[in-house]
């Protein structure tokens, strides 16, 4: 099963809990085949399975991708209103270099659980319209997304050139994920 499959499977049932008004199930690790990692305390993190399977498949090259923390630790940067991983922040900060200024679009970045909790549950009660990924199965959760407001088709060309993907096969064309996977939610 690939790993948006099991993320998507884990919201799908904390999203079918709160219908239900059941105490949200709490997420379970995302890997637990003992060859995945190596150290044992790996196979209990959620967030060090992800990161740990992102830094697996990511690799370098292509403008995406590199070394991610499986620590379950994050190295996020903030730089002009905008919070992300440290190389996905880099390659925004390169874009803009080269004259492709995407942080005034930017209206949402790095979220943690607490604010992703609380916008899923907004959505859940219709407050909050559109797309919005279960707490831990957001990619903005680790750094790796952004959402922009209207921006202009050649920023959009520039970033999706350069490691980004866009959300629209998902149905959110606002939101863009840093790194090869494409995990965008």
């Amino acid at each position: 099963m690939q790993l948006y499959d099991l993320l998507a499977q884990q919201g799908r049932e904390r999203e079918e809990a709160v219908r239900r008004n059941t105490q949200i199930p709490q997420p379970r690790p995302l890997l637990t085949t003992p060859s995945t990692f190596s150290k044992p305390s790996e196979q209990t993190d959620n967030r060090s399975a992800m990161l740990t399977l992102l830094a697996s498949q990511l690799g370098g090259g292509g403008g995406g991708g590199g070394s991610y923390p499986v620590n379950g630790s994050m190295d996020l940067m903030t730089k002009r209103g905008a919070t992300l991983d440290s190389e996905a922040m880099q390659s925004l900060l390169a874009a803009r270099r080269a004259g492709y200024n995407v942080f005034p679009y930017i209206d949402s970045s790095y979220r943690d659980m607490a604010q992703q909790r609380s916008l899923y549950q907004q959505h859940l009660s219709g407050a909050h319209p559109g797309p919005v990924a279960a707490p831990g199965s957001s990619m903005h959760n680790y750094g790796l997304a952004i959402d922009v407001g209207s921006m202009p088709q050649r920023l959009i060309d520039y970033i999706l050139a350069n490691g980004w993907y866009s959300g629209a096969n998902f149905g959110d064309p606002g939101h863009y994920s840093y790194g090869r996977l494409g995990l965008c939610k």
